[in-house]
């Protein structure tokens, strides 16, 4: 009975001695973390007024500039200043200039051909009417102009006519057409659209 006695007795005070050496440590660690977010925060705190400071000099080394409106223009050519590569041969830029000093020696004529653009009016599209390339377009509103179409050689390929709603797109030499701008096929022109490609060398 007495030895029981005893034995709680020593692990009262046990529990009692590791109870305080736990609060001591738990102490010590909270010490310990606050003092390293205090210094934490006095180094962000540190670091903000330096670049505050830094961008108020950057500020007043930049204000006589700014006072004197100065323009810092770079060396290297936009694209608006390069030169054009034109496709013209000789023969046609020779036609162009006689083009332009009629032009100049004619003051009247600029007026004329104004008028005259005025009257234009777009060709009758006749082709695309006919009853047998109307199930060929997508819309019966979008159809290209007979002088501008693309033409497909129907001897041999097993198509009843040349017609493909596409037209040929120039750039600065009609004779060679950069582009070509052509419908979405339908499932019954699939393979007319891969003729046309293969026919006029395109890049898809």
């Amino acid at each position: 009975m007495k030895s029981t006695r005893i034995k709680r007795n020593f692990e009262t005070s046990c529990n009692s001695w590791l109870k305080h050496d736990y609060q001591e440590l738990c102490r010590q660690h909270y010490v310990k973390h606050a003092a390293v977010t205090c210094n934490t925060e006095a180094v962000d705190q540190k670091t903000n007024v330096d670049k505050i400071k830094e961008n108020l000099s950057l500020f007043k080394n930049r204000s006589p500039l700014c006072s004197k409106r100065i323009i810092h223009i770079s060396h290297q050519a936009s694209w608006m200043e390069k030169p054009i590569t034109t496709s013209l041969d000789v023969t046609t830029s020779h036609a162009v200039l006689s083009y332009m000093e009629d032009h100049l020696s004619n003051k009247g004529r600029l007026n004329k051909e104004w008028e005259e653009l005025c009257k234009y009016q777009a060709d009758n599209v006749t082709t695309e009417a006919a009853a047998k390339n109307m199930m060929k377009n997508r819309s019966t509103s979008v159809l290209p102009y007979d002088n501008n179409r693309v033409k497909l050689k129907s001897s041999g390929n097993g198509i009843e006519n040349d017609f493909i709603n596409a037209s040929y797109i120039v750039d600065n030499d009609p004779r060679w057409p950069v582009y070509i701008a052509t419908q979405g096929p339908l499932s019954s022109t699939v393979h007319q659209f891969w003729q046309m490609v293969w026919e006029q060398g395109c890049a898809v």
